[in-house]
């Protein structure tokens, strides 16, 4: 899998949600969101997941456990989730209709 990676603003995910969404989950992307040159979080796919030492991808792992939230739900709050992944360095996985679209994670962890 190639990575690529995109720089977005929060106004611009917010306005184009769906189509970065699309391309986290079936592009491979890895989008960094940025406000002012500060990296606040980023979007990522599924398989950059590192697998548990039974070398299995599972969900929901410990860390991700009562942190997921629906698309609609990451717009309306979008502001206390970057707010969260940046400073509170927690992770949060996108989920529609039961299948995980893409994970939030703090800036600053390579593998999430």
């Amino acid at each position: 899998m190639s990575k690529h990676r995109e720089v977005v603003t929060p106004s611009q995910l917010y306005r184009h949600l769906a189509d970065y969404l699309g391309m986290v989950r079936w592009g491979g992307k890895s989008i960094m969101i940025q406000k002012r040159e500060q990296c606040l979080a980023r979007l990522v796919s599924t398989a950059e997941v590192r697998p548990g030492k039974d070398g299995k991808r599972r969900f929901p792992r410990p860390e991700y456990q009562h942190k997921s939230i629906t698309p609609r739900r990451f717009r309306s709050r979008m502001s206390e989730y970057l707010y969260r992944a940046r400073f509170g360095k927690q992770k949060v996985r996108i989920e529609s209709r039961g299948k995980i679209v893409a994970l939030i994670v703090p800036p600053g962890t390579e593998n999430s």
